[in-house]
């Protein structure tokens, strides 16, 4: 298991937040002891991108509002340039370091609508 030296002085009170489907990213986390914050960060860039590709298997009638949808989804995601997608990173590894600082008593809740603060990356 990754060992993380906990910031536990500017601990904020409210639950920490995870979008019901970034669920599996902090369990994966938590849960396997190969992965670091520094190597997750890194596979959810490439799976993200590697999942944009299934634009070309849409039907034709579909593809333009598909690729109008997954291109906003990446400048989201990944940013227009290299500078955004590395910042991108750079938050989702802050945002796991956080997270696995907590201590093993703090509320987490999971919510669903509601972005939290990869969303916020």
């Amino acid at each position: 298991m990754y060992e993380f030296e906990p910031k536990r002085e500017n601990v904020d009170q409210k639950p920490f937040i995870i979008r019901a489907h970034h669920f599996f990213y902090f369990a994966w986390l938590v849960n396997q002891y190969d992965v670091t914050p520094q190597k997750l960060a890194k596979r959810m860039i490439s799976w993200t991108k590697s999942s944009l590709g299934y634009i070309l298997a849409s039907p034709a009638s579909q593809r333009k509002q598909k690729e109008q949808e997954e291109k906003e989804y990446e400048e989201d995601v990944l940013g227009v340039d290299l500078e955004h997608a590395d910042e991108n990173e750079k938050h989702l590894i802050r945002t796991f370091e956080d997270f696995l600082g907590l201590p093993d008593n703090y509320a987490s809740e999971i919510v669903e609508g509601i972005p939290d603060i990869i969303c916020a990356g």
